[in-house]
């Protein structure tokens, strides 16, 4: 799994920002621009998790989110 820094970086050397993911994945989500920065934000720097958008991000950015195992529900971290 790829921190938070690392993936900042990956955006960086692409020349993409969490502000420009956010507008381009605004036309096909329901929610608002600020909104999205703040889950994209939320996702990047491992504080929550939102399924739906990290595969939205992962298929059209390609960059390979995965939820870290601090936020895999219990039963999934028990099993491991």
């Amino acid at each position: 799994m790829r921190k938070g820094t690392e993936i900042k970086i990956e955006l960086l050397k692409r020349g993409l920002t969490q502000a420009e993911i956010a507008r381009t994945l605004k036309t096909t989500s329901t929610a608002n621009e600020a909104n999205l920065r703040v889950m994209i934000s939320q996702l990047i720097n491992g504080q929550r998790w939102y399924q739906t958008l990290a595969d939205e991000i992962n298929e059209q950015f390609d960059l390979n989110l995965e939820r870290p195992e601090y936020l895999r529900p219990v039963y999934e971290r028990q099993a491991a």
